[in-house]
């Protein structure tokens, strides 16, 4: 009857900033004068099956349902009172159905197909505030279901021993707007030696938008209802190309290099905030709830990737990868900015060591350090700010200016256990060890008329215990 496998994972969390008001400690990842409840959790569970009919061909088919949550409260503190700003909860249940065949037509030729069904269960509701109207304004009321088809085929065949191509199509259907995409995608192999390999690949790519954004509301004053204005919006879409090389050196050592491009389109923009796209989402905690959107920003990134490896061998692995780019994009006014992420370089270097210090016992020591450019941030106007006593962001500047980099050291040094029925590690994770002071976000402080920052975590030990039976 083939191989069954069940899968299941949970969790929840929940943490509260700044409800002391008598210990500024507990504002370390707050901004001022705020307090904020945040609380998040999911569960999964799945049964996969997977069958051969044949020696040459594979039938797997994988049945899930998942439930994810999020909710927030955000209150102002005034007069060491709390004052209520923002609420909103958010809840997202996903029955999943996927079938993938993969098969062998003949020496150096294979094929895959496949089909996934997403049928989503929604649940938003949030409310903000208005200073304007003296009420709460309902931004989000959702109880409803939308549902996402996606199909696949390609096929991968070699022409004698040095070209090998992989093409395919993929295809997308949105029900809650009958948007649909249909993306070629081609990938080429080209082995120039029996230790070095040239990669080149292009295709089209599309992406739904957050599904938070569909149900979107605008308030209408004059009648005191809302009407959603983001349920037509198209797919974000992508042009991807890519080219590469590898090469495998002795001792087992890899290097490899990759040059990208890519053109979005498509994207989500506002005519009456011009400096808005929907590609700067995630530069801030949750999404904005932005009505009236339409499909005409654009998008394009380009960069070059270095990668040195050393594989585990000999008791130690070494990683160093190196990434220069630029990623731009424009708003309703067809002005070409900076991304909120557009740091322009990543390096990273990691490696470890393993001792055996008997038959069972094995000491590991692992090391890791991150440089990036700083995240983009759009600047303060005080004079602005200052007359209306609130923040006031300064968008005609929008990205132009970024924090200091982001630096960080981490070392780990550990115990692994291996018997005959488990399997068991404790180690201890030192966290930032040289302690450097990154910026996590920066706000304006009306009462002070001074902007100020909130830095990433410090130095931070973990303790780790993982057994496996």
């Amino acid at each position: 009857y083939g191989r069954f496998k069940l899968i299941g994972l949970w969790g929840q969390s929940l943490i509260k900033l700044g409800r002391d008001l008598s210990d500024t400690a507990a504002n370390q990842y707050n901004f001022r004068g705020t307090a904020t409840d945040f609380g998040s959790g999911l569960g999964v569970i799945g049964l996969t099956h997977t069958w051969f009919p044949t020696e040459k061909t594979r039938l797997r088919s994988t049945i899930s349902w998942q439930r994810i949550f999020s909710e927030a409260v955000l209150d102002s503190v005034v007069s060491d009172a709390f004052k209520p700003f923002y609420r909103g909860y958010e809840s997202e249940s996903k029955l999943s159905l996927t079938t993938q065949l993969r098969g062998k037509i003949g020496p150096g030729s294979s094929y895959m197909a496949g089909l996934n069904i997403d049928f989503f269960g929604l649940d938003y509701v949030d409310s903000v505030f208005s200073k304007t109207y003296q009420k709460f304004i309902t931004r989000s009321d959702v109880d409803g279901q939308m549902m996402l088809y996606r199909a696949y085929i390609q096929s991968q065949h070699a022409f004698g021993s040095r070209i090998s191509v992989n093409a395919g199509l993929h295809f997308q259907l949105a029900a809650i707007n009958s948007q649909l995409s249909a993306e070629p995608r081609i990938g080429l192999n080209y082995k120039v030696s029996e230790t070095a390999v040239i990669t080149a690949g292009a295709g089209l790519h599309s992406q739904l938008q957050p599904r938070a954004v569909y149900f979107s509301q605008a308030y209408l004053p004059q009648s005191g209802t809302y009407l959603r204005t983001n349920e037509k919006l198209d797919m974000t879409r992508s042009f991807h190309q890519v080219i590469g090389f590898q090469q495998l050196l002795g001792e087992g050592f890899r290097i490899k290099t990759e040059a990208y491009h890519q053109y979005l389109f498509n994207a989500p923009v506002k005519p009456d905030f011009p400096e808005f796209s929907t590609l700067n989402f995630g530069d801030q905690f949750g999404t904005p709830k932005l009505d009236s959107l339409v499909n005409q920003g654009k998008g394009r990134n380009y960069g070059l990737e270095l990668t040195v490896e050393k594989f585990l061998s000999k008791g130690w692995y070494m990683l160093l990868t190196a990434s220069l780019f630029d990623a731009r994009y424009t708003g309703y006014d067809g002005v070409w900015r900076n991304t909120a992420f557009n740091g322009n370089y990543v390096f990273n270097a990691l490696g470890g060591y393993e001792l055996k210090l008997n038959e069972k016992l094995t000491l590991t020591l692992d090391g890791k350090f991150v440089w990036a450019g700083g995240r983009r941030t759009v600047p303060v106007d005080f004079g602005a700010s200052a007359q209306k006593g609130e923040e006031v962001r300064d968008w005609t500047r929008a990205y132009e200016e970024k924090y200091d980099d982001y630096i960080r050291s981490d070392f780990r040094i550990g115990i692994k256990s291996n018997g005959r029925k488990i399997w068991q590690e404790w180690a201890i994770d030192l966290q930032n060890v040289t302690g450097n002071r990154s910026i996590f976000m920066e706000a304006y402080d009306p009462r002070k008329n001074e902007l100020y920052y909130v830095y990433q975590q410090g130095f931070m030990p973990m303790f780790l215990y993982r057994i496996r039976f």
